[in-house]
């Protein structure tokens, strides 16, 4: 079957099984063009996702929610933000009819509360810490404590490095003797060159997409890709689970029941995304490759949502479940590291989203992904 036509069948589907969800008492009778069923505030609403880079495989599953317009019929848009230079990430529109949320690692996004920010935790997303810690073979580091008093660049928020740099210190590495660049524009694609050419020892990156980007890389000799061979990866796997991206918002911005049944029904609507990408990976791919954002081809694109993938499922839970035990973990590996000052509190949740939209799932949704197994993919080289 062509892409076109899973594509209709899909969203044919999803019309199908949204008139079967029950009502909120007192609400009216849901569209059956709304997947969100009953989810419907009284005035039109906007939910902006912010993600913490620019557009990678991360992108795809929220892209579906975009282009299917899948909550039209309850007047909610949907829409997608990236970081903007010089803006603070977690910046809010401060606007009744819009709904901010962020995309972010437990470490990134509290280092922005203890700057005094009110963000709260509304759903998780991924179960696994996404970063990775990197030097080209040319650099000739062969072991992390080699990184001692290396320049190290971050291609991520403020936070992001916390889990490398817990690792780095248990490795006994003086932490005060690296030098850390964050990146000044996560808008802009990540360019490896400045690792690869030596500007800086070594890089701090995801795994979705900073990752192959590095692989992708070219080599300084040969222009080719450098390939995983031409990298040394350091584990810097915690010692404990620490959950890794999560889904927050700020607390003043869900005041109203139209924010929070904005948020939640934008909830369902990316559960069905997140689905579709796991099941119809390729198909996944395309219609994101098919909006024009992504400087990547559509194998790169199809490995980066597979590694999306693991991250999230199978997910004994359900997918977007809060999990406090590796939320709680994370926040202290970023204090060993010395990221947060501050160990996690109850207070930094809000499940009243997420209970919002666990009663108005899809009849028939998997949220679970029992059995899924990760694809045997390689990142292809140029």
């Amino acid at each position: 079957m062509s892409f076109v036509r899973r594509a209709f069948a899909l969203v044919l589907s999803l019309l199908l099984v949204a008139a079967c969800r029950p009502a909120l008492p007192g609400e009216a009778s849901p569209s059956a063009s709304s997947i969100a069923g009953a989810l419907i505030p009284s005035q039109p609403m906007s939910v902006v996702y912010h993600l913490p880079g620019a557009p990678s495989g991360l992108h795809a599953p929220f892209a579906f929610m975009t282009q299917e317009e899948a909550l039209s019929a309850a007047e909610i848009t949907v829409s997608i933000a990236t970081p903007a230079v010089g803006v603070d990430p977690f910046a809010g529109a401060e606007d009744p009819v819009i709904v901010d949320l962020y995309v972010a690692s437990p470490a990134a996004a509290l280092s922005a509360r203890e700057a005094g920010s009110d963000l709260v935790l509304i759903a998780g997303l991924a179960q696994q810490a996404d970063w990775r810690l990197v030097t080209p073979v040319s650099s000739g580091i062969t072991d992390i404590a080699g990184l001692a008093g290396q320049s190290i660049f971050v291609h991520g928020l403020p936070g992001d490095a916390a889990t490398a740099l817990a690792a780095l210190s248990a490795a006994g590495v003086d932490l005060t003797s690296l030098s850390l660049t964050y990146a000044t524009d996560l808008s802009s694609s990540f360019d490896p060159t400045p690792i690869l050419d030596g500007t800086y020892a070594a890089a701090i990156v995801s795994s979705v997409d900073g990752w192959p980007r590095m692989v992708q890389g070219p080599d300084l000799v040969t222009g080719a890709s450098v390939g995983v061979q031409g990298l040394v990866e350091f584990s810097i796997t915690p010692t404990t689970f620490d959950t890794g991206l999560a889904i927050w918002a700020h607390a003043s911005a869900l005041a109203s029941d139209d924010a929070k049944i904005a948020a939640a029904a934008s909830l369902v609507a990316l559960t069905e995304g997140l689905a579709f990408c796991r099941d119809s990976i390729e198909d996944c791919a395309a219609l994101f490759l098919g909006i024009g954002t992504s400087d990547q081809d559509q194998e790169t694109l199809v490995w980066s949502v597979n590694a999306l993938n693991s991250q999230l499922w199978p997910a004994a839970n359900g997918v977007l479940w809060i999990d406090i035990d590796g939320i709680t973990n994370a926040v202290a590996t970023a204090v060993s590291a010395g990221v947060l000052t501050g160990s996690f509190k109850n207070e930094y949740v809000d499940g009243s989203v997420l209970a919002l939209a666990e009663s108005h799932w899809p009849e028939g949704l998997d949220r679970n992904g029992e059995g899924w197994t990760v694809l045997s993919l390689e990142i292809p080289l140029y």
